[in-house]
């Protein structure tokens, strides 16, 4: 799949749905003008079966920040169909790693200790995942009926 298109088709997908008719008689329309778009975004990335058969990704990554280390690489590990995942970032003098598996999740700190991840945390991480790109696009691709375009 080329990734690197997911981000505009996506732009696009919001920008034209944004600038569709509000009323409820141009609803059915709106629907769908909303799909075909969806669809051709599908298209554009790899195919909504690809994405649909999709059940997990691995995403590694580098990612220049502000604060030190300014450089690190990201690896994100993810299951579509349940909570869990793993965030390991790692730059020079730096592994962190972040859990959620269900139930039970922890984090290894930049002091080396593992512990359980504070309950802050541990909510923010579980809304990242429940609104993630390419899960968001899995569950499109697959027809979830708790979402639509």
């Amino acid at each position: 799949m080329n990734f690197k298109m997911i981000i505009p088709a996506l732009c696009a997908l919001l920008i034209a749905a944004s600038s569709m008719p509000a009323h409820a008689a141009d609803a059915g329309e709106s629907s769908e003008a909303a799909e075909r778009m969806a669809e051709k975004m599908l298209n554009a990335i790899g195919g909504r079966e690809a994405w649909a058969a999709l059940t997990n990704t691995v995403n590694g990554s580098q990612q220049n920040r502000a604060g030190e280390p300014t450089v690190v690489y990201a690896v994100i590990t993810m299951d579509f169909e349940k909570p869990r995942f793993r965030i390991e970032t790692t730059a020079r003098d730096l592994r962190v790693v972040r859990v959620i598996d269900g139930e039970r999740h922890w984090r290894l700190t930049r002091e080396g200790r593992i512990e359980d991840l504070p309950e802050d945390l541990l909510a923010a991480d579980l809304q990242w995942y429940r609104t993630h790109l390419y899960r968001t696009i899995h569950r499109l691709a697959a027809r979830d009926p708790a979402i639509s375009v």
